[in-house]
């Protein structure tokens, strides 16, 4: 039974995510052209952008830096210059942000959204809401089942990240 959830929770989160992503790669195409496309670092980037006015590439650099190791443990290398690359393509390759002179430290531009990259932002946004209300409205579950489920994977997220947090070496 357990191993049944576990599986039927994977492909659930697996046709979500390639839907998720063909959806993303359309958006993308109809903003910036076709064969474009974005990597996970640049939408990392467009979604701390997302709300914030000028923020120096150190500011999106250690939070980019921060959610890599919460997600997945630190990267080998330092990721400052993947960093830097995909600020580049999403300034020169797509116009959706802008770099600016920091007058307080001319070594760190600033970053910000520019209005292409807003709206994109929002278009991605509002596909992820959309997204996620299609997924439950397919489950059809109700008001109790939907707080059972969220009762249960909060409770076993947080279970399973204490574990691994005290034995990160449990399966090696």
């Amino acid at each position: 039974m357990d191993t049944q959830l576990l599986v039927l929770t994977q492909q659930f989160s697996d046709v979500f995510q390639q839907y998720r992503d063909k959806c993303r790669q359309q958006l993308i195409e109809n903003a910036l052209g076709p064969g474009a496309n974005l990597g996970s670092r640049e939408f990392r980037i467009l979604q701390y952008l997302d709300g914030k006015d000028r923020v120096s590439f150190k500011e999106v650099a250690n939070a980019l830096e921060v959610a890599a190791v919460l997600a997945s443990g630190p990267e080998p290398e330092s990721s400052r210059p993947r960093v830097s690359q995909a600020v580049s393509a999403l300034w020169k390759n797509h116009k959706l942000v802008n770099k600016e002179t920091n007058p307080a430290d001319e070594r760190q531009p600033l970053i910000s959204l520019t209005s292409k990259g807003q709206s994109l932002t929002r278009q991605l946004n509002v596909l992820s809401e959309n997204l996620v209300t299609i997924a439950m409205e397919a489950m059809a579950l109700t008001a109790e089942e939907e707080q059972v489920l969220l009762d249960v994977y909060s409770r076993g997220l947080q279970k399973f990240r204490d574990k691994i947090q005290k034995e990160p070496t449990i399966l090696l």
